[in-house]
């Protein structure tokens, strides 16, 4: 192969040494560019490894988690219990090492706001079959889906960009994506059960449980959050010490207190967006064209 190239480059006018060096640089530039993509990866938790990590659950796990975001006041008020377990010593480079939701309530996860976020979908087509079954379609389903799906990434999107610029010289405010989508995500959990008070229980159930569930999900994201941006200050400064309340580091500002409550009220209107086209009573599910 490599004669072949060179006879052909030597055919084409092109000196075989420089031809080599050439090829010597691309394939350097190629690795180090695929290196540096694999660590920005890394870092955004979207490895194999690092997804995997976020659907390594049991069934203890996903009952103890559904029981945190629906009855969240039943938990102690501890700062201890709402914080992430660490299973080893701080890195070098100040990062830590974490349980994963199968040794740790309050690890993040991808599978609970997963199947909640399909529960929703396929609630939108049972809303459709019980109203008319002759109106059902697939394209329902694929509705209710891609419109919370468009809700859930300007969520990341938008919590993403306001600890970005809540970040400052002293400490910079980085949580991963997925961590992000997880709590994101868990609003799903109060929304199906909204939803399924509404379609089988009628109006009344369906606004008594909107407000109790967006509520419990507020509180759960204020606790949780806290507990992350508190560790990612911790992270930044130079003390990588663990104190018994918790984790230490610099005390929160009041900007970034006031960005964890206006994250965790969002969850609201967003609540009420989701369940509007499903189960609201009032908002009939839109036809489907033939």
């Amino acid at each position: 192969m490599g004669g072949g190239a060179e006879g052909m480059m030597f055919a084409a006018g092109v000196d075989p040494a420089l031809a080599q060096v050439g090829i010597g640089y691309g394939q350097r530039l190629l690795g180090s560019g695929g290196a540096m993509l694999q660590g920005y990866a890394g870092r955004m938790g979207l490895s194999t490894t690092g997804v995997r990590s976020y659907f390594d659950v049991t069934h203890k796990y996903v009952g103890a988690k559904l029981r945190r975001l629906l009855f969240p006041f039943l938990v102690t008020r501890n700062t201890q219990a709402w914080t992430r377990q660490v299973s080893g010593a701080f890195g070098g480079a100040g990062t830590t090492t974490f349980k994963t939701p199968r040794d740790d309530v309050m690890a993040p996860d991808l599978y609970i706001p997963l199947m909640a976020y399909i529960t929703y979908a396929l609630l939108g087509g049972v809303k459709a079959a019980i109203e008319d079954a002759q109106s059902f379609s697939p394209e329902i389903v694929a509705l209710s889906a891609s419109r919370a799906l468009a809700l859930l990434v300007l969520e990341v999107l938008g919590l993403k960009a306001a600890l970005y610029f809540a970040s400052t010289s002293r400490a910079s405010i980085t949580l991963p994506w997925l961590d992000l989508l997880s709590t994101c995500g868990y609003l799903f959990v109060g929304v199906c059960v909204n939803c399924v008070g509404g379609i089988f229980a009628g109006r009344g159930v369906y606004y008594v449980l909107l407000p109790y569930t967006a509520s419990m999900i507020v509180y759960f994201t204020v606790r949780s959050l806290k507990s992350a941006l508190k560790l990612a200050r911790q992270q930044a400064s130079s003390d990588m010490t663990l104190e018994p309340s918790g984790f230490g580091g610099p005390a929160p500002s009041v900007p970034q207190s006031t960005l964890v409550i206006g994250i965790a009220l969002l969850q609201y209107p967003i609540a009420w967006m989701l369940g509007m086209y499903i189960a609201s009573p009032d908002v009939p599910v839109p036809p489907v064209r033939p």
